[in-house]
């Protein structure tokens, strides 16, 4: 499929069907990805393997894809607290069974103290 056009988030660029960097077909374990350290090349990019996980039945922006834009919008950004505020401040959900997985990776996007 490839770049697909996704006017609901003006600050991100959408790939379906495998990961930007790799082309269609390619495969990566999670549904979607994003692509959020600003000094990569793929900067900006959210790469979705289905087309069925861009929207919900409503035609709206799946929660997946909230999940997603957030992360571009929080750049280096992992599951802190900082990305959790942008989840909920575009109208996404963090579902409480949901916050043991949505723990702060260690190093992963943290200033050392």
């Amino acid at each position: 499929m490839g770049e697909v056009n996704f006017p609901e988030f003006p600050q991100a660029k959408v790939f379906v069907g495998g990961c930007v960097e790799c082309g269609v077909g390619s495969s990566f374990r999670a549904k979607a990805h994003a692509h959020n350290q600003p000094n990569k090349s793929h900067f900006g990019w959210i790469c979705v393997r289905s087309p069925k996980r861009l929207r919900m039945t409503d035609s709206k922006p799946s929660m997946l894809m909230f999940h997603e834009y957030a992360h571009i919008l929080t750049p280096t950004h992992w599951h802190d607290d900082v990305w959790r505020a942008k989840v909920r401040e575009l109208g996404g959900r963090i579902q409480r069974h949901e916050t043991k997985r949505y723990h702060v990776a260690r190093g992963y996007g943290q200033r050392s103290k």
